[in-house]
């Protein structure tokens, strides 16, 4: 009997930013390979780095380190960040931002629309570059307001609860080294708790300094080769790492609910700590570790013998190993279990390190990926169990391997144990397998979007490439996928049949257009027009909207259809069609049936009275009760439509004008600002029966070709909407960040007579540079809280990365130096270079005409 899921939390996005790995795939790929993140560096490399000689010739130092590639690199404008804020930031921070974007993608989601109450709970390191960079650096520092610097170097979760619109609870976890595996305990309670409704956990371990090895002392837990050698005879200490890693989670049965692409569940877990029942503070406990490890099975409802493999904290110590392995063997040692099917150990510290504060949602990810590829990859430099613990049933994996045959559900445990004594253990079970993707017939709509029209073109080649390497990916799965994501200015619309002509339009490249900001008015223009009704009815085999829309009108019409009867039931389920979409527009402009359409679809009129008016058969109507969806003009007169007359069936039966229609469409279309979509305006197939077949896949494809041009215009369209939801999400490709470096050196390292370095960043030439003295001594001030070099007089301060802190900070150097006091509401309302000197020079002849 299958144990209760009742209170599973499941993984439905994960993300890394490891030593080999910007994704859970290289990831995998790095571990199936048996690859080693752990570096050795020549004298060369070292002294290059600055380590002296005395240090160089110390028989206990070992050439051996981490390094985590780019780390000083960072997407500042995508997260609306100014260099200058983004050189005084953490890189944990900054990581950790780019990280949960990537979670949230391999989700399907879009941050900002998810509509869920999304909690975080991460933990990072103490900021070294904190200590280390900033502090230490006073020419770097000069000016820079104390608290900007705080809030810059601490609070994680609660940047990335701000900067990505999540509304749950933002805790920062800090455990030491089991930091990221009690956040996603924390988080998995906060769910069951509902507290929140998706949780993102983890944490981040990054140094800011370059790797230059470390001095070996005996009995201290850094190696003396520089290799990690968990539970091996021959394990004498680990090596410290870097990395980020978080996941999503969900509880089980609403990420069922919801279709959403399950990872991998989690069983249960559970936390405690040693006390102080241990030789000493750091020192481990095999009582505190056992308890855990029982609680959390029990938590999950099973038993030890049904785990097959467990992830362990492992960190190749002499005094550390023992312990773990005994506490191991205490509670799944001894268990029933085939002869060849034990339950193998292994550890992530022997490809990558320690990752401190990252190592145990790093970990959790690695026993993720073995679920579900079914294999456990090997636990690097092992050749023999340390004869100072025995084991019972559990054997440490030293090779690439299937997973054992015998477990037919899959599932794993992973530990981690920090300094001090909170110990965590997290068990896990495989994903059930999704359903297969259904097979869909006619075209397709795919959205691309980024904050740059180079981005976009990333992204057309990241896709690209992706389709080679997975050709049999369904187009459906493709487009539902993309079109979940984050909608950013820059956008690409393209309207596809096949997987093969999506790849054939990623190739040529397509540029993407600047979204234009939302029209004020989106007018809706229904009417009749030939071959209106016979297109719709060829759409509705592809489209659900249109084809129960049109069921409900043609039942109500009955079985005798004239022009008009099935004019009407076209408009009536192009409107139900538009509604579907999510146009909401500014303004309807109908024509007659149109109008009766529309009323039916605002919920004014019922089908029945529609349908007797078309028979000429009403003498009154009744109210329908239901709420204007928006505004039209009437098609009687041209004037906003007064909801009492739609009850009068005299205003139905009065003549229409065309004249009228004509005149109001004519005025509309003159109108700046107005976004005009017009029914009859579509080349829809003329009324003969040999052409509807051929002309229902290029008539959807019009339809949606227009839905694209719609969102590139900035219109909100429901984009799931236009494929009635068909599709599961599949993991695509990240988003591409424009990354530049934003640094600040510590001392030791800066260049002698140069300052400290911000960024690269965007060195394209503002449109109008500063005119005269007064200008450029603002635009100075900017440059110097914003750290971008070059800035224009029509530029936003907020837009380039201002904020409040930074605003109050402008305030002051402009009252030191002019002796006018602004508020922030001034520079609010005057956020430009330009708009700011025009408001001093008007202040400046306020004071002057008050001291005469």
């Amino acid at each position: 009997m299958t144990p209760s899921l009742d209170n599973a939390v499941a993984i439905i996005g994960m993300a890394c930013r490891l030593p080999f790995a910007d994704s859970p795939e290289q990831f995998w790929q790095a571990l199936a390979e048996g690859q080693e993140a752990i570096e050795s560096y020549s004298d060369e490399q070292l002294r290059e780095r600055g380590v002296q000689a005395e240090r160089l010739a110390d028989p206990h130092f070992v050439r051996a380190g981490v390094a985590l590639p780019g780390r000083q690199l960072f997407d500042a404008g995508f997260f609306g960040f100014s260099p200058r804020d983004a050189s005084l930031m953490d890189p944990q921070q900054r990581l950790l931002l780019e990280t949960a974007w990537h979670a949230f993608e391999r989700a399907g989601l879009a941050p900002e629309r998810n509509g869920r109450e999304t909690g975080v709970f991460v933990g990072a390191d103490a900021s070294s570059y904190f200590v280390n960079n900033l502090l230490p650096n006073a020419q770097a520092m000069a000016g820079t307001d104390p608290v900007q610097l705080l809030y810059a170097n601490s609070g994680n979760a609660t940047q990335i609860a701000y900067k990505l619109n999540l509304r749950g609870p933002a805790l920062d976890i800090a455990t030491a080294c089991s930091t990221s595996l009690v956040a996603i305990h924390q988080a998995c309670r906060s769910l069951l708790l509902h507290e929140c409704d998706m949780a993102l956990a983890g944490g981040a371990s990054v140094q800011a300094a370059e790797q230059q090895g470390y001095l070996h002392r005996p009995d201290s837990i850094l190696s003396p080769d520089g290799h990690c050698r968990p539970f091996d005879q021959q394990a004498r200490g680990t090596v410290a790492g870097q990395g980020v890693a978080l996941v999503l989670l969900k509880r089980y049965e609403d990420a069922l609910r919801d279709n959403d692409p399950i990872e991998a569940i989690i069983r249960g877990s559970a936390i405690n700590n040693d006390g102080a029942r241990k030789v000493g503070y750091t020192a481990p406990s095999i009582d505190g570790q056992a308890a855990v490890l029982r609680r959390a099975l029990a938590m999950a409802g099973l038993q030890a013998a049904e785990v097959g493999y467990i992830e362990c904290h492992g960190t190749g110590t002499a005094l550390g190993d023992p312990i773990e392995l005994t506490a191991l063997d205490e509670v799944y040692g001894g268990q029933p279990r085939p002869s060849d099917a034990p339950c193998y150990l292994g550890s992530l510290k022997s490809n990558l390190g320690h990752l401190n504060y990252a190592a145990g949602a790093a970990g959790l990810i690695k026993a993720v990926l073995c679920l579900q590829q079914r294999q456990i990859p090997a636990s690097l430099h092992f050749t023999q169990l340390t004869d100072k613990a025995s084991l019972d049933g559990l054997q440490v994996n030293a090779q690439l391997r299937p997973w054992p045959a015998a477990d037919r559900i899959a599932r794993a445990a992973v530990s981690s144990f920090g300094i001090g004594g909170t110990n965590a253990h997290v068990l896990l079970q495989a994903a059930p397998p999704r359903p297969a993707s259904q097979a869909s017939v006619g075209p397709r709509l795919l959205t691309l979007s980024a904050k740059s029209a180079a981005a976009v073109a990333r992204k057309q080649a990241q896709l690209a490439d992706w389709l080679e390497r997975h050709p049999a990916a369904a187009l459906a799965d493709i487009c539902h996928t993309a079109n979940r994501r984050s909608q950013q200015v820059q956008r690409l619309a393209l309207v596809v049949s096949d997987s093969a002509e999506l790849l054939a339009r990623l190739r040529e490249g397509t540029p993407a257009r600047l979204a234009a900001p939302p029209p004020a008015d989106l007018v809706l223009v229904l009417r009749d027009g030939p071959g209106l009704a016979e297109g719709v009815a060829a759409l509705a085999s592809h489209c659900r909207p249109v084809a129960s829309a049109l069921a409900a009108s043609t039942k109500a019409l009955g079985p005798d259809h004239g022009p008009a009867q099935r004019g009407f039931a076209a408009l009536h389920a192009l409107a139900g069609l538009w509604h579907a979409w999510g146009l909401r527009p500014h303004l309807v402009l109908c024509d007659g049936l149109g109008e009766l359409a529309m009323a039916c679809q605002a919920g004014r009129l019922t089908l029945d009275d529609a349908a007797r008016l078309l028979a000429g058969q009403a003498s009154a109507v009744s109210d329908a009760g239901g709420e204007q969806t928006a505004p039209w003009l009437s098609s009687l007169d041209g004037k906003p439509v007064n909801p009492a007359r739609l009850l009068d069936a005299d205003y139905w039966r009065q003549p229409r004008d065309s004249a009228q229609f004509d005149a109001s469409l004519a005025r509309l279309a003159k109108a700046p600002g107005h976004c005009l979509v017009d029914a009859a305006a579509l080349p829809w197939p003329q009324p003969c029966a040999a052409c509807l077949d051929s002309a229902q896949a290029s008539l959807h494809q019009r339809l949606l070709d227009l839905a694209g041009q719609l969102w590139i215009r900035g219109v909100a369209v429901e984009l799931d909407a236009l494929h009635d939801g068909q599709g599961q999400r599949v993991v695509l490709p990240g988003y591409p960040f424009e990354r530049s470096r934003h640094w600040i050196d510590a001392p030791r390292q800066a260049v002698a007579g140069q300052a400290p370095t911000h960024s690269a960043g965007d060195t394209a030439l503002p449109e109008v540079l500063p005119r005269n003295e007064l200008e450029r001594e603002i635009a100075g001030f900017w440059s110097e809280l914003l750290g971008i070099e070059r800035i224009g007089v029509t530029e936003d301060f907020f837009d380039l990365g201002g904020h409040s802190l930074l605003a109050t900070q402008l305030n002051a150097r402009i009252h030191q130096r002019f002796g006018i006091e602004l508020s922030l509401e001034d520079l609010f309302d005057h956020p430009t270079v330009e708009a700011t000197v025009n408001l001093l020079l008007r202040s400046q002849d306020t004071v002057s005409d008050t001291s005469h």
